[in-house]
């Protein structure tokens, strides 16, 4: 388990790698941060189903806040799984990224990311792709120099028009890890 000491006072966190026995856990915690966005999403059975039939607890983690009684709290995870481009490259598509609302805007989703990014790498994992809402896309559009800095290069970025129910529309894209950046 990899302990996070960043200059915002994240020492109280720590990050580690999703399991089996977490799932139902996972579920849950996705039907919380998602409300009632959209049912088929915040079912999170196919999420479940993916991480299961492409390895996603290799790729999976937790944001973990360590709090004063000892205790451990989840405060956000990746979601990710084995996949190919449509080029037919092994990638690892970023199936989700989330921060619980309370949790949020302390910059701890670009620690996941940071963090995502340094393991696939690890693993000579050369591509991640990732289908993105509105406000996802902004917080990577936001942290674009700092991922840069970490060797991750967008490639390609398409418009999806209605992506998601409700008429929401969804951006696709393609990055590049250059394993030579640390």
């Amino acid at each position: 388990m990899k302990k996070i000491a960043k200059k915002n006072n994240y020492n109280n966190f720590k990050i580690r790698n999703v399991e089996e026995k977490d799932l139902p856990f996972l579920k849950e915690m996705e039907r919380k941060i998602y409300g009632n966005e959209d049912a088929a999403l915040i079912q999170g059975e196919a999420m479940i189903k993916d991480i299961k039939k492409a390895n996603g607890l290799k790729y999976s983690m937790f944001l973990i806040k360590n709090l004063l009684s000892k205790e451990e709290k989840i405060v956000g995870y990746i979601v990710a799984v084995e996949d190919k481009t449509d080029y037919g490259d092994f990638c690892v598509y970023l199936e989700d990224i989330a921060i619980v609302p309370d949790f949020q805007g302390k910059g701890l989703g670009l620690i996941l990311m940071q963090e995502f990014v340094s393991r696939i790498k690890k693993r000579g994992i050369l591509f991640f792709d990732v289908t993105l809402r509105m406000n996802s896309k902004k917080f990577l559009d936001k942290h674009e120099g700092k991922l840069k800095d970490n060797g991750v290069e967008l490639l390609e970025e398409f418009f999806l028009p209605d992506y998601y129910n409700k008429g929401e529309d969804g951006f696709y894209r393609l990055y590049k890890i250059n394993p030579a950046v640390c």
